[in-house]
């Protein structure tokens, strides 16, 4: 009995602590004072700058030859980039340049150089031959005063829209449609960012 009498008083004081406990809030205290704020932490030291890419198209490439003092019917040239891949699949824009008065003309060759004469192109594995020809089909000797100054050869890789197309058909459909004149050897070096 004194158990039970024990834990009635335990528990009736409980019961009391618990009914005193509950009442209305009080009023909102005021506002206490702002934090004082942290240090900035140390800022991190910056990366090296990385160094420039190239400009340009990985898939064009533009070769020059130097053509100063060229004198005969025939200019032969060895060129490494010629290669059996680049013949095969590659389209290959020839240029003449040959200063008129004050500045260098760039001519699309095979072709006409101006009234001067023709010119025929032929590429083989490293190896570039220009023929000069008058109009009449007979051999045309270049001279210094023709004042040919460079070969400029520009090499675009290229897959064919279709087998029946040739890597120099696709190019030339590309170019079209941009509205680059093929024979324009400063409209194709700006459209492939060669200048």
């Amino acid at each position: 009995m004194k158990t039970i009498k024990l834990l009635s008083i335990a528990i009736l004081a409980m019961a009391m602590s618990m009914v005193s406990c509950s009442g209305d809030d009080g009023e909102q205290g005021p506002k206490g004072d702002q934090g004082i704020a942290g240090v900035d932490g140390q800022d991190g030291v910056n990366g090296t700058n990385g160094k420039d890419g190239e400009d340009g198209n990985a898939n064009v490439h533009h070769v020059v030859l130097d053509m100063t003092g060229h004198t005969g019917t025939v200019f032969a040239q060895t060129v490494p980039e010629l290669t059996d891949e680049v013949i095969s699949n590659y389209a290959i824009l020839y240029y003449l340049g040959k200063k008129d008065l004050a500045e260098t003309q760039y001519y699309s060759i095979p072709g006409p150089v101006a009234a001067d004469f023709l010119t025929q192109v032929y590429a083989q594995t490293q190896l570039v031959q220009i023929y000069f020809s008058n109009y009449d089909g007979t051999g045309y000797v270049v001279t210094a005063d023709d004042h040919l100054e460079s070969l400029r050869i520009v090499l675009i890789e290229s897959t064919p829209y279709t087998t029946s197309k040739s890597a120099y058909t696709s190019v030339e459909d590309e170019l079209k449609a941009a509205g680059v004149d093929i024979n324009d050897y400063h409209a194709v070096a700006k459209y492939f960012g060669l200048e």
